[in-house]
């Protein structure tokens, strides 16, 4: 894949696309979220009016406000570095995580385009849109924490085990 860029913020991609070129295929970035999705199965993701918080609504109504905390906290990351993955369900919460989780990289995991997240923390945050049975794009061994809130089929599982370093952990909430 080659990243083609637009408009950069430090050495984040904001905009522009990732280009394959053996087949040609082109998967645009837009303000810093990178859709994996076919062509034929984007959507177009609704932008906030100026002046409105997009961000203020990214929580899910059935985790508490403490949960950015809690997670950061059972994923072990006061303390280390590398990169730990947040999945669907709380993908609202990965710019709070980031925030907590100092000298870590956050890879947000979407299935949709169903969020406009708020201008994240361009130095450790990272999000991906893909389809909902489509593999992560993550290569094995490089996460070292991850969380998810649903239960997680055994071929996800065994997909996790596979991206998570040695000794990381898997969170599920639910």
């Amino acid at each position: 894949m080659v990243a083609v860029v637009h408009e950069a913020e430090g050495h984040r991609v904001r905009r522009g696309f990732l280009a394959c070129p053996a087949c040609d295929s082109r998967f645009p970035i837009d303000e810093g979220a990178a859709d994996l999705r076919p062509p034929d199965r984007r959507e177009t993701r609704p932008t906030a009016a100026a002046g409105e918080d997009s961000g203020s609504d990214l929580r899910s109504p059935s985790l508490p406000l403490e949960a950015p905390i809690l997670i950061a906290a059972l994923l072990g990351l006061e303390r280390g570095r590398g990169q730990v993955l947040v999945g669907p369900g709380i993908s609202g919460l990965a710019r709070d995580v980031a925030t907590l989780a100092d000298g870590w990289e956050v890879v947000c995991l979407d299935h949709g385009g169903e969020m406009e997240p708020a201008p994240p923390p361009p130095e450790s945050w990272s999000r991906f849109l893909v389809l909902e049975e489509s593999p992560y794009p993550l290569l094995p061994g490089r996460i070292r924490a991850a969380a998810f809130t649903e239960a997680l089929a055994t071929d996800r599982i065994a997909e996790l085990s596979v991206v998570l370093a040695p000794g990381g952990r898997l969170l599920i909430l639910g």
